[in-house]
């Protein structure tokens, strides 16, 4: 049921921002699992490129079909581009240093699940280690 509330209302533009599903996630004190994930692979990292302060970022704008009031509409959007890693002189795989880092410092739980390693990390503790390793 508290699922329900994660979802509704979701911002088109800065959809990794306030009142977006990560956002939300964070605010209910929730956990995230990643079984058999690679590390730098964990979507919550948008949430956390989205809050923190890094000079020079850039803007991606792109139109895309949204379905409203039963038919199809073309609507411009905004959000961070993230389809590089944020800030100047980080590495590609800098959100999977981010999450070792993390769980080195004694932070979440790993072992497995089944036969896949797996991690289990508080959203808002990672959201706020992400932002100020970013920064």
């Amino acid at each position: 049921a508290q699922a329900d509330g994660l979802t509704p209302d979701h911002p088109l533009d800065f959809g990794d921002g306030e009142g977006s599903p990560p956002a939300r996630l964070v605010e209910a004190g929730s956990k995230v699992l990643m079984a058999g994930a690679p590390l730098d692979t964990m979507t919550l990292r948008h949430h956390a490129e989205h809050l923190a302060r890094v000079p020079g970022n850039r803007l991606r704008r792109y139109e895309a079909p949204i379905l409203a009031r039963g038919t199809v509409e073309w609507r411009m959007s905004e959000e961070f581009d993230t389809s590089d890693p944020s800030g100047p002189g980080l590495a590609e795989d800098s959100f999977g240093t981010i999450v070792r880092e993390f769980l080195a410092c004694g932070h979440g739980r790993q072992g497995m699940v089944g036969r896949a390693p797996s991690v289990l990390v508080d959203a808002a503790a990672i959201c706020a280690f992400a932002v100020a390793w970013i920064e």
